[in-house]
């Protein structure tokens, strides 16, 4: 397993400062590293997204172990090589464009406003976790990456459905 994955707790400030780190910066592309199963793509799961910014800044956001948080730091996503489980069924990954997935293409060139901590405040338990990453332009759109139950989301211009048990927030900083 790669440790950059690893769940922490004390590792949320770190994530939120290297993602915010994209602060100021114009957006030069986005790609995410799809999983494809037999040759077909998986879409319950984008897999890690790569920000690329003109000035070479590099932002990769991701799952965590604990299967509930996301993490990033300021190395590019990580593709894994392809495997076989067994004849025909080949496991693979490919780097892929995410801005054209989410028809938001217009946003290469657009300056980053903001990059809040998407956080999670499980009400029965009493525990938080950093559950995703709002990434606002100038123009006031939007990209979300979140952690929607061990698959990644992005959403353009949209906010992840609710659930009664959790209480979700946006937030500039963990303190």
């Amino acid at each position: 397993m790669n440790n950059r994955k690893i769940f922490s707790e004390e590792r949320m400030f770190h994530d939120l400062a290297q993602a915010q780190s994209l602060i100021g910066k114009t957006l030069a592309g986005v790609r995410n590293v799809q999983y494809y199963f037999e040759s077909e793509k998986v879409t319950d799961d984008i897999g890690d997204i790569e920000w690329r910014c003109t000035d070479g800044t590099v932002v990769s956001m991701f799952l965590l172990t604990n299967g509930e948080s996301v993490g990033a730091d300021t190395l590019p996503a990580e593709v894994p090589l392809g495997f076989d489980l067994q004849v025909g069924e080949r496991c693979s990954w490919q780097a892929e464009d995410l801005l054209s997935a989410l028809t938001a293409n217009h946003l290469a060139g657009e300056n980053i406003a903001s990059v809040q901590a998407h956080v999670d405040r499980h009400i029965n338990y009493g525990y938080k976790v950093l559950s995703g990453f709002k990434v606002a332009f100038e123009s006031g759109e939007f990209i979300l990456y979140y952690n929607c139950g061990d698959d990644s989301a992005a959403l353009l211009n949209q906010l992840p459905s609710t659930s009664e048990s959790i209480k979700s927030e946006f937030l500039e900083s963990l303190l």
